[in-house]
């Protein structure tokens, strides 16, 4: 690494998996106002790779000119105090607006990119997005190309921020237009299905509730018995949707506003109300946040954790997320008709239900072969 010696506010995380860093200009104590917390270095052609040494060379250089500033900005300076019309300010406004209008999971997706482009507007010295070209955005861009989700997420929050700006007169037109996209690979499953069975899903609870996770396990049984999202399960709570007088789970899906009422055995009935006011906790017995990215990664990691202590016992490794489709492939390979599993998974109609949901399973394969009379 030809960085061997960072200078002063520089930070390299990582190593990535290709040897690449993240590399900072990150200023943690007497910041100026509307200065940012971090900068990406170098401003062009990003990519961290510290054996480079022309990469090398932007990132002192960058460095140089931001410490400079800093100085200038610390010693009361003007500096670059953004006005109206600039990134700073249309960002504010634009955040304002998002009440009501905006999910807040969006909302903090939205924030998580605001940051570095805030970062790359001070490094600009907030021009008004007004004069902000379609070469300086696509530019910005290519510094994430080797990140093409950060990348794509960067765009969506900059196009979603100036068609703000345009609708409230601030711009007269959109430098990236709706025609303009990041060119991505077409999307596909990270790893096929792994499918759970009620055998499965019970030796992981177990091992949840000896680890003294029972929130955990609480969450496990009610995907698998209700197939519901991990986020809409997270927000469960005795009374109101496990009423004190049915055995059933009675909710509205988060994504799609249906309303579902969901039959649940009588022992996962009574194990929850015994549980507490929320259906699942954290392994600490707090109540994940709804519509939280901070707190899906959370529940991520527990889970993970879980899953390694499965694993080392010999267990079989299974995806938290595939709990919901393996919940609806069960009751089809059980006999339920398409149709009717709306009514399970809370969907307006059975096409996401067969498009996605449902996997194909040898048992599936086989009763067909059987109605064939192929084989007996």
């Amino acid at each position: 690494m030809l960085l061997s010696k960072l200078p002063l506010h520089v930070v390299a995380r990582g190593p990535r998996q290709d040897g690449t860093f993240n590399v900072m200009f990150r200023v943690r104590k007497d910041r100026p106002r509307d200065w940012p917390s971090s900068i990406p270095i170098p401003f062009d052609r990003r990519r961290g790779n510290l054996s480079d040494p022309a990469e090398v060379s932007r990132i002192l250089a960058d460095a140089a000119k931001l410490t400079e500033r800093l100085e200038r900005e610390r010693a009361g300076e003007k500096g670059d105090r953004p006005d109206a019309g600039t990134m700073p300010a249309v960002a504010a406004a634009w955040q304002a607006s998002w009440e009501g209008d905006i999910r807040p999971r969006t909302q903090e997706a939205y924030r998580k990119s605001l940051r570095p482009l805030l970062a790359w507007s001070s490094v600009l010295r907030h021009p008004p997005v007004a004069l902000l070209t379609l070469p300086q955005i696509l530019t910005f861009l290519a510094g994430y190309k080797d990140r093409p989700a950060q990348q794509a997420a960067l765009r969506r929050c900059l196009s979603a921020m100036l068609s703000f700006a345009r609708a409230h007169g601030i711009i007269d037109t959109h430098p990236l237009g709706v025609p303009v996209r990041i060119k991505r690979a077409r999307m596909q499953r990270k790893r096929a299905v792994d499918l759970w069975d009620a055998k499965i899903t019970q030796a992981y609870a177990d091992e949840a509730d000896r680890l003294g996770w029972r929130g955990l396990a609480n969450m496990l049984h009610l995907m698998w018995e209700t197939s519901a999202d991990a986020t809409d399960v997270v927000t469960w709570r005795n009374g109101a949707n496990l009423p004190p007088d049915r055995d059933v789970i009675d909710y509205t899906r988060g994504k799609t506003g249906e309303r579902c009422v969901i039959p649940i055995s009588a022992a996962l009935a009574a194990r929850l109300r015994k549980f507490g006011l929320m259906l699942v906790t954290d392994p600490a017995g707090r109540p994940y946040k709804a519509e939280c990215i901070k707190s899906d990664n959370q529940r991520g990691g527990h889970f993970r954790v879980l899953r390694k202590r499965i694993i080392d016992a010999g267990g079989p490794s299974r995806v938290l997320d595939h709990l919901r489709h393996s919940a609806v492939t069960d009751a089809l390979t059980k006999g339920a008709k398409l149709e009717h599993l709306p009514s399970l998974t809370a969907h307006r109609g059975e096409q996401m239900v067969e498009a996605i949901y449902s996997q194909m399973t040898e048992a599936q394969a086989r009763a067909v072969q059987i109605a064939r009379g192929i084989i007996d």
